[in-house]
């Protein structure tokens, strides 16, 4: 019998990836309205400090230009989740919140910024590795860059669609990437970046909101 991974075409394996983020998700929000653990505040910036950064991983890794993903499965739930949005906040909270679209509601930045990033598919894809590394090096430039830009804020998403382009073009342009199995030596220096950066995060110094 031939497996179920070969007859649907679909790797499981990012499903379950794609599972484990959202418990984390789930744990972490959690965390924000009452922490249980002495080491809770720990382990919120440990999981704030690697799921949205995999999220965006995973979605560039399976974007391509697909009008029709791209108007029926983000911008389309995207108007009417944030209309929804706004309309409980009303009715629930009898908030005065005004219907737009320019500015997401609440976790529905994700979605807006995915739109944004798959309208630029044509910019990203780029025909060669050496303009691959260009175009994510000015990408990464850029995200450390806005942080200094006052008006950049969270209208149209801008600050986080440009804080997290990296990480989706690293997953677009990983799965064009022909990868040969790394030395050990490699394994292990990832091992200890890993290690500093926990060390890092959990130092008191850091706090969750950073």
């Amino acid at each position: 019998m031939r497996p179920l991974r070969e007859i649907s075409g679909r790797d499981y394996g990012f499903d379950n990836v794609r599972a484990v983020l959202i418990i984390c998700v789930v744990f972490a929000h959690l965390l924000e309205i009452s922490s249980p653990f002495s080491y809770g505040d720990a382990l919120y910036k440990i999981i704030y400090s690697f799921h949205m950064p995999v999220f965006l991983f995973i979605s560039g890794w399976f974007a391509k230009r697909d009008a029709r993903k791209l108007v029926f499965g983000l911008l389309v739930p995207y108007l009417l989740f944030q209309t929804a949005y706004v309309f409980f906040d009303r009715w629930l909270y009898g908030s005065d919140e005004v219907l737009q679209f320019h500015t997401p509601y609440w976790l529905l930045w994700f979605l807006l910024a995915l739109v944004f990033y798959n309208l630029l598919l044509p910019i990203y894809d780029a025909s060669t590795p050496k303009k691959r590394l260009a175009i994510w090096l000015a990408v990464f430039v850029l995200s450390v860059a806005i942080g200094y830009i006052p008006f950049i804020g969270y209208g149209l998403t801008l600050s986080r669609f440009f804080v997290f382009q990296p990480w989706f073009l690293l997953g677009f342009y990983a799965r064009k990437t022909d990868f040969r199995k790394p030395p050990w030596w490699v394994y292990g220096l990832i091992a200890l970046t890993l290690g500093v950066c926990l060390v890092f995060l959990c130092r008191p110094s850091i706090s969750a909101n950073m």
